[in-house]
């Protein structure tokens, strides 16, 4: 009888839901956001090659550069400074010298990198790390293009020394990037941990907002109108809210996956009318390319499953927010205050996010919301397993539940309502039972 009850509850979801995605693409404003998204989306590779071509040289950000220190640990002339220089002579201005292990990283100036190249015996790998100063000027795009530099000279080197024959025997190159007071740090990369996590982050972050921010006004929409009233004649409340979710979700996914395409697009179009290098090189960057290594079809799944989680998590929260209030002019200062809980969490997970390590990255996994933004971030950069991981859904699934079940009794609650936004105490005494007048 109880799942009878449950099952009739939500009947009529299917019906909202289809009538949320329809009046998602009615409405001018999402239709005029999804249309600059697109338009951002493709105009983005020739804009990005337009902007980082200087005189079509893919080299030419190394003139940004005044001194570049080498410490060539591994005995291949290749890499002296000498040949380094003949290398960029032409293309920019920046002097190369030789570094010993005495070298003080900490006086590097502003325009300064220090490349290190070395063999790690026991992992039977080439490491090459690029490094600058805390105030550094240098570009990220300088310095990769300075450790393609070397990672190309080494590998010529390598070829030389081991012939064709034994060229596939021979140790992997690693490719690291940083600070100079993160140099040295165990089991970091923190060029790959910060862009793994930033990017991440950012979208779920801008995934979460459009989510909210379009609940929260179709919520409020309905119940300043007569709109509520006739639905409620054929569809119960919590069948309103499932299927607005589920709508609105249905629509954003639709907008995210389409901004992809329209960049994919973009690139090959582009390249066929145009020179496309800078991106090219952004792509094949040692860091973008070991970034990309750890996406397979499992991560694609892992985020599509967190992703999952975490927008309805973050619309349960919108959906109580939402029904807390009933007039327009109270949906600005409603969407506010969960897009300033989103930031909040957004932030958190970032920060410690980017200081890496197993155990930060097994909390911020772990705790509510937080996870939300970080768990397949730290995933992807090993800081967390698998075990880890399905703990970190099992958590998420539970609180999604949880504030799913409480934004559908305090909108079934307060369906009806009609009066100024109701303050935190007020929604308690809704979930007791209590009228609100």
């Amino acid at each position: 009888m109880a799942q009878m009850k449950n099952s009739k509850s939500f009947e009529g979801t299917g019906k909202v839901f289809r009538f949320t995605v329809k009046q998602f693409f009615k409405s001018r404003a999402n239709v005029i956001s999804f249309v600059i998204l697109l338009l951002l989306a493709l105009a983005s590779v020739p804009m990005i090659s337009l902007f980082s071509s200087r005189g079509g040289d893919p080299m030419t950000s190394l003139s940004d550069l005044e001194t570049v220190y080498v410490k060539n640990g591994t005995g291949y002339d290749e890499l002296s400074p000498a040949s380094l220089s003949q290398i960029t002579k032409q293309y920019s201005d920046v002097e190369f010298f030789g570094a010993d292990d005495d070298f003080d990283e900490t006086e590097l100036g502003k325009k300064d990198l220090l490349v290190s190249v070395e063999y790690n015996e026991e992992n039977n790998v080439f490491n090459i790390d690029v490094l600058s100063s805390k105030d550094s000027s240098a570009g990220i795009i300088a310095k990769e293009q300075l450790a393609t530099i070397v990672r190309d000279q080494l590998n010529a080197a390598r070829f030389v020394g081991s012939g064709y024959g034994e060229l596939l025997n021979v140790p992997e190159v690693s490719v690291n990037s940083g600070k100079v007071e993160d140099y040295g740090k165990e089991g970091k990369d923190f060029g790959v941990s910060f862009g793994v996590q930033y990017g991440y982050s950012i979208i779920m972050m801008m995934f979460c907002m459009l989510s909210a921010s379009y609940i929260i006004r179709s919520v409020i929409e309905e119940k300043s109108s007569k709109l509520v009233d006739l639905m409620l004649v054929s569809v119960k409340p919590d069948s309103l809210m499932a299927g607005k979710i589920l709508g609105v979700m249905t629509c954003v996914f639709t907008m995210i996956i389409s901004f992809i395409a329209a960049i994919f697009l973009s690139y090959f179009v582009s390249g066929l009318f145009m020179d496309i290098t800078p991106v090219k090189e952004i792509i094949t960057s040692p860091s973008f390319s070991k970034l990309l290594g750890g996406f397979g079809f499992r991560t694609v799944l892992i985020v599509l499953v967190s992703a999952l989680l975490g927008y309805l998590t973050f619309s349960a929260i919108s959906g109580i927010f939402g029904a807390t209030s009933s007039s327009l002019e109270e949906v600005e200062p409603t969407n506010t205050a969960v897009v300033f809980l989103i930031l909040f969490v957004y932030f958190i997970a970032l920060f410690c996010g980017m200081t890496g390590g197993r155990v930060m990255g097994t909390v911020i996994s772990l705790v509510p919301l937080v996870s939300v933004f970080s768990a397949p971030a730290q995933f992807v950069l090993g800081n967390i397993g698998l075990p880890v991981l399905i703990l970190s859904w099992v958590i998420q699934a539970a609180v999604a539940l949880g504030l799913l079940k409480l934004c559908s009794k305090v909108y079934s609650g307060l369906v009806l309502y009609k009066g100024t936004r109701l303050k935190l105490r007020q929604v308690f005494s809704v979930l007791r039972g209590k009228s609100v007048s």
